[in-house]
């Protein structure tokens, strides 16, 4: 019955020579993730095989069922696209955010130096640690 209501079609490759149980399977989103699924079933299920497929109005091959089974998923490519596009706008952030701890650390580093002491570049044993106070006499009684 499939095989009259295809004559004429572009679906007659497809329902042509059906014998047997069979079964049609079909989405409208994603056909990558259908042959995912169809593939996975027929290896685990050995009486499972497939006739043909039919892709975007055109009748396909079992060959390129396999094919597109080994494609990545729309999500994955959404994933990698938005990689993609995140990884120059991250790099630009980590760029911008370094230059104020770089200034902070070579200022830090010119200090240390005595860079800005108006001195020899060295820093001198005054600046570097504090004078020692004495101690106070503990009282006697």
């Amino acid at each position: 019955m499939a095989e009259r209501a295809a004559a004429g079609t572009s679906a007659e490759g497809l329902l042509k020579n059906l014998t047997g149980t069979n079964s049609i399977a079909f989405t409208k989103t994603d056909p990558v993730a259908l042959a995912k699924i169809l593939t996975k079933v027929a290896k685990d299920v050995p009486a499972f095989k497939f006739r043909a497929g039919w892709v975007e109005g055109r009748v396909i091959s079992i060959e390129e069922i396999s094919q597109l089974a080994s494609l990545p998923s729309k999500e994955e490519l959404i994933s990698k696209v938005m990689f993609l596009l995140n990884a120059p706008a991250q790099r630009i952030a980590t760029a911008l955010a370094a230059l104020p701890r770089n200034l902070a650390v070579v200022t830090s580093e010119a200090v240390k130096a005595g860079k800005f002491s108006g001195g020899s570049g060295a820093a001198s044993p005054a600046a570097e640690a504090p004078a020692a106070v004495p101690a106070p006499e503990a009282p006697q009684s």
